[in-house]
């Protein structure tokens, strides 16, 4: 193998807990699960390989505790093939967790992985195969919505990411989505989250730094199914929350610009309303949505959207809050 061309011997996985609060245990164990069976594939075809997966959670250290007892009883495979810690930090948001895992990450490559995210076989294998090249900076892999009734699949069909088997489609669509994804060690941990006030911005910005220091970003094959988004109160939230996000883009990356902002948003409205209703008129047999549900699917996607619109327009006018977005206690899983 030249010089070129080199396997990493050492990984970290981040793992953040913030979303596991909108979903079930058992549901976070489904991630977990598969993650820990191909991480023991990983160590087996790379003998001298050395791995650790960093749970990093908003609570104090006795929640690490728990958390780590609650890791070895429902998943004790995971710690026969990789060392593990729990990592606490109170009160912080998204990407503030995933800030403190790649700060403490030991590995060469640090791959992300969100607690609703279930990795497909073959996920890390393909996440890490680009490193072999030693060039690559930044790996993206492809997540798509998992869908079991009514709700999901519609959202499955109306939500920003692109269905399964979207795949030639995936690098011109969409920018980089840090629920799914791997870095070097030593680029992630010089260019970490620049924390925006914004629910989901973050990636934006990493994303534009990664290409203004020259760096290609590579989409992978490396699946992985996001847990459905659940509850139509949440949803409304996520949409608003969704049209703040877009006009903080447009801010850091493109115009403070009052027009330009207010453009922006109509623009934003208008291409994502049109792709909601084609999808639906065009898709529903992909997500096994029978054609009398799609009226009502195809209500919620404009819904959203208009809604997202309303959450843009009042952030570029000045109506919102411009406070750090939170997730709202009503979203959180309490079964």
């Amino acid at each position: 193998m030249d010089a070129a061309s080199t396997k990493p011997g050492s990984l970290t996985i981040v793992v953040e807990l913030e979303n596991a609060s909108t979903i079930s245990w058992s549901d976070t164990l489904e991630s977990i699960r598969p993650m820990a069976k191909q991480l023991e594939a990983w160590r087996r075809s790379q003998p001298g390989s050395t791995g650790e997966v960093l749970f990093v959670h908003a609570g104090d250290e006795k929640d690490s505790i728990e958390l780590l007892d609650e890791l070895k009883r429902g998943c004790p495979e995971l710690f026969q093939c990789v060392h593990v810690r729990c990592l606490h930090a109170p009160n912080d948001r998204y990407y503030e967790l995933k800030n403190r895992g790649i700060e403490e990450a030991r590995g060469e490559i640090v791959a992300m992985l969100d607690s609703d995210a279930i990795p497909e076989p073959g996920w890390l294998s393909a996440l890490l195969r680009p490193f072999e090249r030693n060039d690559t900076i930044a790996v993206a892999g492809q997540t798509y919505l998992k869908f079991e009734d009514f709700l999901s699949k519609t959202l499955a069909l109306v939500w920003i990411f692109p269905l399964r088997d979207d795949k030639p489609r995936w690098s011109k669509l969409r920018t980089l989505y840090v629920n799914n994804c791997a870095f070097r060690a030593a680029w992630i941990k010089q260019n970490p989250f620049a924390l925006d006030a914004g629910f989901k911005v973050d990636c934006s910005i990493l994303s534009r730094r990664l290409v203004q220091d020259g760096h290609e970003l590579v989409f992978a094959s490396a699946m992985a199914a996001h847990q459905p988004l659940r509850g139509l109160r949440f949803l409304a939230w996520r949409a608003f929350v969704y049209g703040k996000d877009s006009d903080r883009r447009v801010v850091a990356l493109k115009s403070k610009s009052l027009s330009r902002r207010i453009t922006s948003a109509l623009s934003t409205w208008y291409k994502m309303e049109r792709r909601a209703v084609w999808r639906v008129l065009q898709l529903p047999k992909r997500v096994g949505l029978p054609m009398w549900q799609v009226p009502g699917a195809m209500a919620i996607g404009i819904s959203y959207y208009c809604i997202a619109l309303v959450g843009q327009l009042c952030m570029a006018l000045g109506m919102a809050s411009r406070s750090p977005e939170h997730l709202p206690a009503f979203a959180e899983h309490h079964s």
